[in-house]
């Protein structure tokens, strides 16, 4: 009984933070069209539901056999976690602090 409780939460944790990633990440792509402490608050919530969906991804891969879900996740935020080390890489090199 204890497992399937378990389950329940990787999973719905996992399809409820891949959601709201996604939710946000297009939120912020109105960033001309909503005011500035909004903006900032939907990158918050962004930043952690990422790194949120990155970690229960791989709990959910680790554990459970259904793991489609989970690997698309795992990609789609580690893509994004690459792209914002890229950015902040081009970022800190063009901005002449080197």
């Amino acid at each position: 009984m204890k497992e399937k409780g378990e389950k329940k939460f990787v999973w719905k944790s996992l399809r409820i933070s891949f959601y709201v990633m996604i939710a946000t990440f297009l939120i912020s792509l109105a960033e001309p069209w909503i005011p500035t402490w909004l903006l900032y608050t939907v990158s918050a919530i962004w930043y952690l539901s990422l790194l949120f969906t990155f970690i229960m991804s791989i709990v959910h891969l680790t554990k459970y056999k259904e793991k489609i879900f989970a690997i698309v996740a795992l990609v789609i935020s580690s893509l994004l976690i690459l792209l914002i080390l890229m950015t902040i890489n081009y970022l800190v090199a063009t901005s002449g602090a080197v």
